[in-house]
């Protein structure tokens, strides 16, 4: 289990029907010691709805995620790409794996 959190500010939001409203694209990808892709990408969107209470939370603490992932074998590093949809603004976090303990993965 992966736990990201977004900086509520940097988003493309907009406020209609008593919420703010966007939606993202979080992709992501395992590589192996040569850079090389190995497992599944995959890729998710999310559409976001918030009340104002929630968005309030999220300037205040950012926006927290829960990613499971299954790390496939010789995995080395993680790669996550964050697309907002409606800017295209990217972010991306890279995670080296080789520290993290085998019954983690």
């Amino acid at each position: 289990m992966l736990h990201i959190s977004l900086d509520a500010e940097k988003l493309s939001l907009n406020q209609g029907g008593g919420r703010w409203q966007g939606k993202l694209e979080i992709q992501d990808h395992f590589e192996d010691g040569t850079g090389e892709s190995i497992g599944l990408t995959t890729s998710n969107v999310i559409e976001l709805k918030m009340l104002p209470r929630t968005y309030d939370a999220a300037l205040r603490d950012g926006l927290p995620f829960r990613i499971t992932l299954q790390i496939p074998p010789g995995a080395t590093a993680l790669k996550l790409l964050v697309e907002d949809i409606r800017s295209s603004k990217i972010g991306t976090l890279s995670i080296r794996l080789k520290e993290v303990p085998g019954d983690l993965r």
